[in-house]
């Protein structure tokens, strides 16, 4: 590792999602005092959202990601597509998702090696299925996991306190764990992310107190 922090994107001009995904990234580096180079590349040939290779020589360090892969907000508005997705919730599937998403593969690999066993050991009965990626491999899951403890930690919070008491013994999130931040970020979501949430996980959003409340799911 180098003794500076660095996160460099390997095209003249970064994409939104990305140079947003950059401004996190390195804001829990310098909230969990780590030392490193990361690269991000776009491979617009590859059929995956995004890859990273972790046993590839010179790769340890480098995400790579296909923007023409991810989703846009403007696809959570269609009926015919699947879960629904936004930044901050309990599942994103746009460029700045994705980039979390391998960034938290490279957080398993080469700065918590142990933390797959350790999620395993602590939760060895069951899948926690966050979203539907998270029904891929025990690595997924976890990155997802992870993805959204830093994103929106109090959501993860109100969804599981045993997987968030889990990230938090390893780092902690650039992202304020208070309702107030939360109830920001939900604001943002499109209707159909709002209401999945509370379809899924029975949590919704009490306008007249400030406050998330659970509610009963049918």
């Amino acid at each position: 590792m180098s003794a500076k922090n660095s996160v460099l994107v390997e095209v003249d001009v970064p994409i939104e999602d990305t140079q947003a995904a950059i401004v996190l990234i390195e804001r829990f580096l310098y909230k969990n005092n780590l030392k490193m180079s990361i690269s991000i590349a776009y491979d617009y040939e590859s059929e995956e959202c995004g890859v990273y290779r972790p046993f590839e020589k010179g790769q340890e360090y480098r995400i790579f990601v296909n923007p023409s892969k991810c989703k846009t907000q403007e696809d959570v508005t269609k009926q015919d597509f699947g879960e629904p997705f936004s930044p901050g919730s309990h599942c994103d599937l746009t460029l700045f998702g994705i980039t979390i998403h391998e960034f938290c593969h490279l957080l398993q690999y080469k700065v918590y090696p142990s933390i797959i066993k350790d999620y395993s050991d602590a939760f060895p009965t069951e899948r926690f299925n966050l979203n539907e990626y998270s029904n891929n491999e025990i690595h997924d899951e976890i990155a997802e996991i992870m993805t959204l403890y830093i994103t929106n930690p109090y959501l993860l919070l109100l969804i599981s306190r045993p997987h968030f008491n889990f990230c938090k013994k390893y780092f902690k999130s650039p992202i304020s764990c208070s309702s107030y931040r939360c109830a920001f970020i939900y604001k943002g979501w499109p209707p159909r992310v709002k209401e999945q949430l509370k379809k899924k996980w029975g949590i919704a959003y009490n306008i007249s107190t400030k406050k998330f409340v659970k509610v009963n799911v049918s």
